[in-house]
């Protein structure tokens, strides 16, 4: 993306919990999207902003609501989902994009 981007990773919650003191300040989908347009909801609105004013690369938990089993959603057309599944190696992966 960027030459000189930097990629921070810090992990803040644990088997036995964590602390809110150890949360960075960031931009949280972890609660998810609710169910209003993209232009409405303050989360979605925010890191578009940022990519497009500031040239900040975001990423996102897919979540686990996808139409069918094995599936994930893919709710902000801006973000990179990312996803894990359950420890068996993907050789392959279908990308479908709907309207």
């Amino acid at each position: 993306m960027t030459p000189r981007a930097h990629v921070a990773l810090y992990k803040v919650l644990w088997y036995a919990g964590g602390y809110a003191s150890d949360v960075l300040a960031t931009i949280s989908l972890s609660l998810g999207i609710g169910g209003l347009p993209l232009y409405k909801e303050p989360v979605p609105m925010a890191t578009f902003a940022g990519m497009e004013k500031g040239g900040i690369f975001v990423a996102s938990s897919a979540g686990n609501q996808g139409p069918w089993p094995g599936t994930l959603h893919d709710g902000v057309p801006w973000l990179l989902d990312v996803a894990l599944g359950n420890g068996v190696s993907i050789i392959g992966a279908s990308l479908y994009h709907g309207n």
